[in-house]
């Protein structure tokens, strides 16, 4: 009799849990039929905090979007109140941007950008996760959403969970390693969809014309160079500082296993802005904005650009050698 009990409450609990899962994912699903292809702009705030390295790195993110005429404008503005820096990515009519504003200078690429990787703050990198496989449960504040995920910037990440309330707007984000420990994570103190917004907001000179002149960011010429944690097996054959077209250069050649060059600079602020065409494309890291071409990697944060050039290392690898610099290291 006993094992009968125990048999009844065994199937109970399976039909019970079948038929939360055969529910719960139509319900998913037609809210997201509802709001997919319903909105044509969005605000988005949060705080968006990265682990880089054994390091944890916070960024105020503030998103605007919007489509007009079929051409999507978006601006992301990353910015870290410790230091009075900020660094924002335009897409509009005339390309992709990368702006920072206390250097009043502008990178411009031919990119896909935002679509070129997935990205927790853009709404429509959330959305796409609902087309993929996944798996969903209902929470009391709407759905939770976990998918594996791809992150070419951070290739430790290899799944990803999404909080929506009932109408799909996010909650937060977590990027997860194998371990399932945090690698990205975003909480979203603002959403609203349908939101007005100007054209304007998306120029590059707009994006320039924020108060600089306070900014305690500024790493200077005598900060450098910056030394590599990662040297894939390789030490340093050769440093010296010059001058290349105005602007004193370190450049670090590391041999061994590999080889590759490091190229670094401090920029200066412009007087008038400048905007400067780029090869290649655009990721986001936790260290810095990266643009990735075949001639190598660039790695911009704040007033510091960090070039590295090889023939015997991967994409991914140069990115590892990138995001490891260290400027507290002494050869």
């Amino acid at each position: 009799m006993k094992k009968i009990v125990i048999a009844i409450v065994a199937v109970v609990v399976l039909v019970g849990g079948l038929l939360i899962y055969k529910f719960q994912k139509p319900t998913l699903n037609k809210a997201y039929q509802a709001v997919k292809d319903d909105y044509s702009s969005y605000t988005m705030e949060g705080t968006l905090s990265m682990m880089d390295g054994e390091n944890l790195r916070e960024y105020q993110v503030h998103v605007d979007y919007t489509c007009q005429d079929e051409t999507e404008y978006f601006l992301v503005s990353l910015s870290d109140p410790d230091l009075s820096q900020s660094q924002k990515i335009i897409r509009n009519a005339e390309g992709v941007f990368v702006v920072t504003p206390t250097l009043n200078r502008a990178f411009q690429f031919k990119s896909d950008w935002p679509y070129n990787s997935p990205k927790p703050y853009i709404y429509q990198s959330l959305l796409a996760i609902l087309e993929g496989e996944y798996d969903s449960e209902k929470t009391e504040q709407g759905y939770q959403v976990t998918a594996p995920l791809s992150y070419e910037a951070d290739p430790r990440v290899v799944s990803v969970e999404i909080g929506f309330d009932h109408n799909l707007a996010p909650l937060y984000v977590y990027y997860y390693d194998e371990n399932a420990s945090e690698i990205i994570w975003l909480e979203v103190s603002q959403f609203q969809r349908d939101v007005d917004l100007d054209l304007a907001t998306f120029s590059i000179e707009k994006a320039t014309q924020e108060q600089t002149e306070t900014s305690s960011a500024s790493v200077g010429e005598s900060s450098l160079p910056y030394y590599p944690l990662e040297l894939m097996g390789c030490q340093l054959a050769y440093d010296e500082k010059t001058e290349i077209n105005g602007e004193m250069k370190h450049i670090l050649k590391f041999e061994g296993d590999h080889h590759f060059t490091l190229v670094e600079s401090s920029l200066s602020r412009e007087e008038e802005l400048e905007v400067l065409a780029m090869d290649g494309d655009v990721l986001e890291m936790a260290s810095g904005i990266a643009f990735i071409s075949d001639e190598g990697i660039s790695l911009l944060e704040n007033d510091v650009l960090c070039q590295i050039y090889s023939d015997t290392l991967t994409q991914e690898e140069m990115l590892q050698v990138a995001t490891s610099l260290d400027g507290s290291l002494m050869k």
